[in-house]
């Protein structure tokens, strides 16, 4: 049996670390940020990482941006 899984990131003003966790996951693994309106960047990053990007206007909090990304993920 083979397991597919994608990454779901939350992000608010994460640029600074956001490059860094992204290349830390294993290679070819699918990544989602779901963005809480962040205004340093860090959709730019997760863009040019790869992943997919989900902006949400405002901080919708934590919870409900997880249970964003978890209906946008293919796994």
């Amino acid at each position: 049996m083979t397991l597919s899984v994608t990454a779901i990131l939350v992000t608010y003003n994460s640029a600074a670390v956001l490059a860094e966790a992204l290349a830390s996951l294993p290679a070819g693994t699918p990544a989602i940020v779901v963005d809480n309106g962040s205004t340093d960047g860090s959709t730019a990053i997760a863009e040019a990482a790869g992943a997919k990007v989900i902006r949400n206007g405002v901080n919708l909090g934590f919870g409900k941006a997880n249970n964003i990304g978890l209906r946008a993920a293919g796994t």
